[in-house]
C-alpha cells in the first residue's frame, strides 16, 4: 500500500511496471494506491471461497465502495457500490446503495428479501 499525494500515485501508476515489474496496482482511496500481485483481487478470493465451500456465486451479494472492490463486485451474482463510493465504481455497477452512512446494509438486505 503506498499512501502519498495524488500526483506522485500518479506517476507510480503510470511507471510502476517499467520500474518494478508486473503487478496490479489499484485505488482504495484518494490517496492510497495499492500493488497486489497479479491474479489476485477480493474477486479471485470470492471465486476460490465459493469453489471451496461449494457456494453459487450468482446467488452470493457483495458490497464494496472504491476500485478494490470491482471485481468483488462484478464477480459476486448481486454486486452493490455505496452510493457515496469512487464515483467511477458507481458508473461501473448496477446496483447502487444508500451511503454507507445512512446504513447501506440494511438497504442491501431489504432489498435482498424484496427481490431475491
Amino acid at each position: 500500500l503506498v499512501i502519498g499525494e495524488k500526483d506522485q500515485e500518479d506517476y507510480l501508476e503510470k511507471n510502476f511496471e517499467k520500474l518494478f515489474g508486473k503487478v496490479n496496482l489499484v485505488r482504495s482511496g484518494e490517496n492510497y494506491l495499492e500493488i497486489i500481485a497479479p491474479g489476485l483481487s477480493k474477486g479471485a478470493a470470492l471465486e476460490k471461497l465459493c469453489k471451496k465451500e461449494n457456494i453459487d456465486i450468482s446467488k452470493v451479494i457483495s458490497v464494496g465502495d472504491n476500485m478494490n472492490d470491482y471485481e468483488l463486485i462484478t464477480k459476486a451474482g448481486h454486486g452493490f457500490c455505496v452510493a457515496n463510493g469512487n464515483k467511477k465504481l458507481i458508473e461501473m455497477c448496477d446496483n447502487v446503495s444508500v451511503s454507507n452512512d445512512e446504513n447501506a446494509i440494511e438497504y442491501i438486505v431489504n432489498w435482498a428479501l424484496e427481490n431475491l
